[in-house]
């Protein structure tokens, strides 16, 4: 099993994006993943709704 540590000044959305394989992927996840965001009514760009989303979840 691969564990991977994240430092304190890494990207949760740059860490997730650089798990997928596939270039289609990495464009489409996003947009969606960001629908997501606002359906938990988290603030801010992407960026800062995955901070809030792996620090609070």
């Amino acid at each position: 099993m691969v564990e991977i540590l994240m430092k304190d000044d890494d990207s949760p959305l740059a860490l997730f994006l650089s798990m997928l394989c596939s270039p289609e992927s990495k464009r489409q996840y996003p947009p969606r993943l960001q629908v997501f965001f606002k359906f938990l009514d988290l603030e801010g760009d992407i960026e800062n709704q995955s901070k809030v989303f792996v620090s609070r979840f």
